[in-house]
């Protein structure tokens, strides 16, 4: 899909957009043809349908951990990119399982770092995406909204669960928006970035 396209086609000269056909359902699909954002290219990340040498910018976001060869990935990347080419990445260290056929690895910033190395990338900057506190907030609101009900068995379970769950909307909300504010105040006291949810990496080709 292309969700940046807003952003990104006012600024560059072109913007390539390129997806896994299997990862689609037909009505993400649909809403992206009628928001143009379709991709461009059908393809697998592993073995990327551009020409060696051919492209000035890869954008890769939250992408890495899906990718079941993230050594053969990055080798593309690097590959598709023109000398001094840059890629901009971001992918998690620590999240529940999502997307379940797909979600394969979390990653640190020395294995990052490890994987862009050895493949010609070398790290200009690279961020961490919240602390200890946002971390542990993030993944409360996400078992709270998401989790709490998920695994009632039968239809009258789901019923009753999904009609109280209904009416907690209201303070589900509040509870997610004084999670999200505290975690954030907290986040400015904390200055160890172990726990962190996630990275973004700004790096060059060689």
């Amino acid at each position: 899909m292309k969700p940046y396209y807003k952003i990104f086609n006012s600024r560059v000269r072109r913007y390539i957009g390129l997806d896994y056909k299997e990862s689609i359902n037909a009505e993400d699909l649909e809403i992206a043809q009628s928001k143009n954002r379709k991709p461009d290219i059908w393809g697998d990340a592993i073995f990327l349908p551009l020409k060696s040498d051919s492209v000035d910018t890869v954008f890769s976001s939250m992408v890495l951990e899906y990718i079941n060869e993230p050594d053969i990935f990055i080798k593309e990347i690097s590959r598709a990119l023109k000398p001094k080419g840059k890629l901009i990445l971001s992918t998690l260290q620590a999240y529940p399982v999502h997307h379940e056929k797909f979600d394969f690895f979390r990653f640190t910033k020395h294995g990052i770092k490890y994987l862009l190395g050895k493949n010609n990338l070398e790290i200009v900057s690279l961020k961490y995406n919240g602390r200890f506190f946002v971390h542990i907030g993030e993944m409360i609101v996400h078992y709270v909204n998401r989790r709490l009900f998920r695994n009632v068995n039968g239809v009258f379970w789901k019923t009753l669960f999904g009609f109280i769950k209904v009416i907690l909307t209201p303070f589900l909300i509040m509870f997610t928006f004084f999670v999200n504010v505290i975690c954030l105040i907290l986040n400015y006291i904390d200055i160890d970035e172990t726990f962190t949810t996630s990275y973004t990496v700004l790096a060059k080709k060689k």
